[in-house]
């Protein structure tokens, strides 16, 4: 889950195909970036916090992966050479969980760990500033206040041809 955007693509293809059995099947889980959040009448400021969290982490995403994930799964899946295959996009998970959780879980984004490397007190600045943002929004104290996080995942399922 959430590691073959790291990959080299054809070794990893090629890879799957020599260790997979006939009819064995490859299945890749991802979700993007865009994590939204729920919390009665505050979701829409919530989100608009979010989307500046996000767009100020975005530059230090590693140029490997573009400006997408998402994408780079496409481009995986459009590499496989299997006729029986399929790409699923937008599968949304909630989960309740604690304001803190929630920023804890973004701060372990490639994008937030690549700013931190690069100047960690800007990086623990701007989760603080969101954090005071988001719980301003929420009219709460503590980030301990849960609140709903949805997840939007992708996924691929490919199965290894039987030998005939």
């Amino acid at each position: 889950m959430s590691a073959a955007h790291w990959f080299d693509h054809p070794r990893f293809l090629q890879e799957v195909d020599r260790i997979l059995k006939p009819g064995g099947c490859l299945a890749l889980l991802s979700y993007t970036m865009d994590f939204e959040l729920e919390y009665g009448e505050s979701t829409s400021k919530l989100n608009k916090i979010c989307e500046e969290f996000y767009a100020a982490l975005h530059p230090f995403r590693k140029a490997y992966i573009g400006s997408s994930s998402l994408q780079v799964y496409k481009n995986i899946y459009d590499s496989i050479s299997y006729a029986d295959k399929e790409w699923h996009e937008c599968l949304k998970s909630r989960r309740i969980m604690p304001l803190s959780k929630f920023i804890g879980l973004v701060e372990t984004f490639s994008t937030y760990q690549g700013f931190l490397e690069k100047d960690p007190v800007k990086a623990k600045k701007l989760s603080k500033t969101i954090t005071d943002r988001l719980l301003e929004a929420m009219g709460a104290s503590s980030t301990d206040t849960e609140l709903t996080v949805i997840v939007k995942y992708f996924y691929i399922l490919a199965s290894k041809p039987r030998k005939s």
